[in-house]
């Protein structure tokens, strides 16, 4: 009867433990190693802001391009110039590798970002239940660990997009009047000349070749810092601006004015009553 008894109870219990590790498993937990619903929400949002920014800028960034090395050269000069030679075509040039390197830049860094944040977040929480008191008073602060995530997310959308960049400026360096190279021959050109570098310097030196070429290195920590930057002095705005927003909106409550409005609802509900009272009677 005993073991009857057992095995009755563990048969019950086995459908229960059965449902909570489907549950478990159809909801990752935020800063697991499972792709979640907000990681692909985080990744959509920064692949459309980069593709609408890359289509509306590519232009000025084509007429920026085209005034470098000339200090005579204003921007409308440059402007004329280009469209002299070869109309719309040069303020279009390289912007489908645009698209794509502001895509990619903007999808990873918006994910990474959130990740990074997100397992920062869960680490001091799970530290910060088991430290003690003097730990969690030296421990860094969360705007430190967001701006450590946000450099380390950008440097690495950067590293990321870097040949698509190579290639945005290769297309931008062809004169106005010709069509710029497309993206596999830039490619093709990238490969052949590190290869060759690599027959005669070695391994290392290709590498570093093909780095210097893809702006690889402290170009990558500069756009980390600059995006930390910038996210931090767009966070501290935007909190201002609320705090301003909600000052200017609130209305000061005078002395007396919230009893004064309870007496009024109160006997406002009491003549209504008075007046259903009179309507049944």
């Amino acid at each position: 009867k005993k073991r009857r008894a057992r095995l009755e109870a563990r048969r019950r219990a086995m459908p229960a433990k059965r449902g909570s590790t489907e549950t478990n498993a159809a909801v990752p937990a935020a800063g697991s190693g499972a792709f979640t619903q907000t990681d692909l929400n985080a990744m959509v949002a920064g692949i459309a802001a980069g593709t609408v920014s890359a289509t509306l800028l590519n232009p000025i960034q084509a007429v920026r391009y085209h005034c470098w090395g000339r200090d005579d050269r204003t921007v409308l000069v440059a402007a004329r110039e280009m469209f002299a030679s070869g109309r719309i075509r040069p303020f279009t040039k390289g912007v489908v590798a645009t698209v794509l390197r502001d895509s990619l830049f903007g999808g990873y860094f918006t994910f990474a970002r959130k990740r990074l944040s997100a397992e920062a977040a869960q680490r001091r929480s799970s530290a910060s239940s088991s430290a003690s008191s003097s730990d969690l008073a030296s421990a860094a602060p969360p705007e430190r660990s967001e701006f450590a995530a946000t450099v380390l997310a950008g440097m690495m959308a950067a590293a990321l997009s870097a040949p698509m960049n190579f290639v945005r400026n290769m297309q931008f360096s062809s004169s106005p009047s010709e069509p710029g190279p497309s993206i596999p021959r830039v490619f093709r050109n990238l490969y052949a000349r590190t290869a060759a570098v690599r027959r005669s310097k070695g391994t290392r030196a290709s590498v570093q070749y093909a780095f210097a070429r893809m702006n690889i290195g402290w170009g990558t920590m500069r756009v980390g810092l600059g995006m930390a930057v910038g996210a931090l002095l767009y966070e501290a705005l935007n909190a201002s601006a609320h705090s301003y927003l909600e000052a200017k909106t609130s209305v000061p409550q005078l002395k007396g004015l919230p009893v004064k409005t309870t007496t009024t609802t109160a006997t406002t509900a009491a003549r209504r009553t008075n007046s259903a009272q009179k309507e049944d009677a």
